[in-house]
């Protein structure tokens, strides 16, 4: 139904069950927490369109309304499939939680520098 639905993808990616609503809550204020950690690095003002504070409701929203035409929107589905893991479902293994934390850096620096090179060339 909703193919580009950032709550959809975000179930997909933690081995969720898109038809199953019975955790749809949860995930989405895990997601609209992960968006407003981006907004703060600057990819909210990506998608003009969306204004300020963005955030999902349900499985409607899409990734082309967050970010528009933005040219690196996987690395933004990982970052927030990320977040979403560690506060949903974190792994038992600290040294797996660890591994996590440390890409999500690296992924918000490599997201802030993406964001900031494209608001320069458009």
């Amino acid at each position: 139904m909703y193919d580009d639905s950032i709550l959809h993808t975000i179930k997909k990616m933690i081995g969720g069950d898109v038809e199953s609503s019975e955790f749809d809550t949860d995930l989405i204020i895990s997601i609209n927490s992960a968006i407003a950690t981006l907004y703060q690095i600057g990819i909210e003002a990506l998608n003009a369109e969306t204004g300020a504070g963005f955030t999902i409701t349900g499985e409607a929203e899409t990734w082309s309304d967050y970010l528009g035409n933005f040219k690196h929107v996987d690395m933004v589905k990982t970052y927030i499939y990320q977040r979403v893991r560690l506060i949903f479902d974190p792994p038992q293994n600290t040294v797996l939680i660890s591994a996590i934390q440390d890409q999500m850096k690296e992924n918000e620096w490599r997201i802030m520098v993406a964001a900031e090179s494209e608001n320069k060339t458009s």
